[in-house]
């Protein structure tokens, strides 16, 4: 997988009109472990309103993907919301039938390779675009089943970032609900 444990990577949000900051978006690789028993992953991803759009809208929230070091399938996937002054926690473990969920756990029953919408970024970065150009999957985002199909849209390009220089790929990302 082209991504390793403490991996963090950080994104700001700008109102292009105004050139405002408006958001911070981080994404990270939090550890690898054993999760009920299975090698995962565990990515968390973060958005935080800043400066004067925090004052019109206090955003602070975090979603965690537990997610299968194989085949990049969902686990579990959680959800904490603070916006506004209000607060949603949520978890969800990813029911394929296809073994025993734990009870007192809250599942949602889901079709096998299903993966959630923090999984799917890891899932597309750790894709081979250039034997198979095309990734369709199921991902559920806490309340809806989508289809996702990911295309490779053109070859690799230098792209240079603080981080160093890389070569990257344009992949376009469709999602459908119910066809």
């Amino acid at each position: 997988v082209p991504f390793r444990g403490l991996e963090h990577l950080a994104f700001q949000v700008l109102f292009s009109k105004f050139t405002v900051k408006a958001a911070e978006l981080q994404f990270n690789v939090v550890e690898r472990r054993t999760f009920f028993g299975r090698p995962a992953w565990h990515f968390r991803a973060t958005a935080q309103t800043v400066d004067t759009v925090r004052l019109l809208y206090p955003l602070d929230d975090q979603f965690d993907s537990y997610t299968d070091a194989v085949r990049l399938t969902s686990l579990q996937y959680e959800m904490y919301l603070r916006e506004s002054g209000e607060k949603q926690d949520r978890t969800w473990r990813m029911d394929t039938g296809e073994e025993t969920i734990p009870g007192g756990v809250s599942a949602a029953r889901v079709i096998p390779g299903t993966r959630d919408p923090i999984g799917l970024l890891y899932a597309l970065r750790a894709a081979d675009w250039k034997s198979v150009p095309e990734l369709s999957v199921p991902v559920f985002e806490g309340s809806h089943l989508y289809d996702v199909q990911a295309r490779l849209a053109g070859g690799s390009t230098p792209l240079k970032v603080p981080a160093g220089q890389f070569n990257a790929s344009e992949i376009r990302v469709r999602v459908f609900e119910r066809g």
